[in-house]
């Protein structure tokens, strides 16, 4: 039987840090088609005046920090584009240094404990602007079917 420290630090590991991991790649994920929509309504709308072509190679090898530049161009909610911003910030270092968080001999309960409660309210974040990233994707696939 594991202790109760070590319990919390699998916990971490294994079901925390995944969670939030995913989160991320779902915000990725919406964000690319979001942009999609947007470049595709750009096309349908304006091929009776010009030919609009874009690379959906820049969109899917884009990561996150540069999927949210491109969504500025067309969003224009601060209070979102601050919360893209800082779930990414919150992507980078989870992704870079999440499984390093502990030192050995530093892995006290409270430790993880705290870094748990911390990656939870990233995980909520997350959650509340890929919601926000679903409604702006199905508003803008209605769009695309007038």
């Amino acid at each position: 039987m594991l202790s109760k420290e070590k319990d919390l630090l699998y916990v971490y590991q294994q079901w925390v840090i995944p969670e939030a991991l995913f989160y991320f790649q779902l915000i990725e994920q919406s964000l690319k088609e979001v942009l999609r929509f947007y470049h595709e309504i750009i096309k349908i709308r304006t091929r009776e005046i010009f030919i609009y072509d874009y690379s959906e190679s820049s969109i899917d090898d884009a990561a996150m920090g540069r999927l949210i530049e491109m969504f500025k161009i067309f969003y224009r909610d601060d209070e979102m584009i601050k919360l893209l911003k800082s779930v990414k910030k919150d992507r980078d270092y989870l992704a870079h240094k999440g499984y390093l968080v502990f030192k050995i001999g530093e892995k006290s309960k409270f430790l993880v404990q705290k870094e748990i409660c911390k990656i939870q309210n990233i995980i909520n974040k997350s959650s509340v602007v890929l919601r926000r990233l679903k409604i702006i994707e199905t508003d803008l696939q209605k769009k695309l079917m007038i």
